[in-house]
């Protein structure tokens, strides 16, 4: 069959997410080169073919011509994914809404899933933390609270990307004020602060996935102090975050208003990785990922396609010891653990 599934481990192999590259970035050969040596999962050979390409691009913009979406081979290894939408005026068309399931199917124990869309909040824990081994720490060109963050390596390279494009666009800097938190640094937390709007229990925080970041404007929050008395979402730097994130596959998570639904009060700070298309979907609909996934099960899945890329998302049920998948084409597998016992599959061309 030839499938492709999303991460595995601390493997880029197989990734839902995005490409660090858009057509708005300039990305240097010594900004590649210490990226791809920090995570020391690339071949010399691909390192030098994705420096030629960025320069390619970098030269291309320079001269004014429009560059359309490429699908570059992931940086941190030979298996494409989903890329970030292209440019800052990518054309998406309607979603049509279907839900026929994919035709091939797959043995739930072969099943590999990225959980890029678990839901983590006051309501639902954690099922599985990942290991500190498999998340890596943040590079030197992703600006950092302290050294030695971890997050899990596609969200880095999304992160990365977007801190690239808010330099090209004139926002920023910003810096990554909290990563991967930990189940007992979280009860340490709970037991400083106690329940609020901004704390949860241990099991109960998205900070246990590597997938969330706190991503903050450096001069707003240079004087020290909580995020909540610093930053209220009106700054420039802070509005352009929430705008432009989904284009490389986050959310933000907690928006204005939503606390009925989240439980956690408004964070203008708080970005979770999600990829692409549910990013864009939610950003599009000014939707929380609570009512995504109700709306994912509702209508059953859709069909989309954003700038050049089609993207094919179905909310599979697991039946007989088998869940649906697409055949001839890449896809991720995002378990659902809101006691569904159902999958949600992503696929793209």
């Amino acid at each position: 069959m030839g499938y492709k599934v999303g991460i595995s481990g601390n493997s880029l192999d197989l990734v839902e997410g995005i490409e660090p590259w858009d057509d708005n970035l300039q990305f240097s050969a010594h900004r590649l080169h210490r990226i791809e040596e920090r995570r020391k999962t690339n071949k010399q050979r691909r390192n030098l073919k994705q420096v030629c390409i960025a320069v390619l691009v970098a030269i291309i913009l320079s001269s004014g011509v429009a560059l359309g979406a490429k699908q570059l081979d992931n940086f941190a290894s030979g298996t494409r994914g989903p890329r970030a939408a292209a440019g800052l005026n990518a054309d998406v068309t309607s979603v049509k809404y279907s839900a026929t399931p994919f035709d091939t199917a797959l043995n739930l124990s072969a099943l590999q899933t990225d959980d890029y869309l678990q839901l983590v909040s006051h309501n639902y824990a954690i099922q599985n933390t990942p290991s500190e081994a498999s998340l890596s720490e943040l590079p030197r060109s992703v600006p950092a609270a302290r050294e030695g963050m971890l997050l899990h390596p596609t969200a880095i390279t999304a992160t990365a990307a977007l801190l690239e494009l808010g330099q090209a666009k004139g926002f920023g800097p910003f810096h990554v004020a909290s990563g991967f938190r930990s189940v007992e640094r979280q009860a340490q937390l709970y037991d400083q602060k106690g329940d609020s709007a901004f704390v949860k229990p241990a099991g109960h925080s998205e900070h246990h996935t590597g997938l969330a970041i706190d991503l903050v404007p450096t001069q707003l929050t240079a004087a020290g102090g909580a995020l909540s008395e610093l930053l209220d979402g009106s700054s420039p730097d802070e509005q352009w975050l929430a705008d432009n994130a989904w284009r490389f596959g986050f959310i933000l998570r907690y928006p204005e208003g939503a606390q009925a639904i989240t439980g956690i009060a408004f964070e203008s700070w708080h970005f979770r990785y999600v990829g692409l298309p549910h990013a864009w979907y939610m950003w599009q609909h000014n939707i929380v990922l609570e009512e995504y996934l109700d709306r994912l099960e509702e209508k059953g899945g859709f069909d989309v396609v954003i700038g050049e890329q089609s993207f094919s998302v179905r909310f599979s049920q697991a039946e007989n010891g088998v869940v649906y998948v697409p055949d001839n084409r890449e896809f991720s597998i995002s378990s659902d653990n809101r006691g569904t016992g159902n999958y949600i599959v992503t696929a793209w061309d």
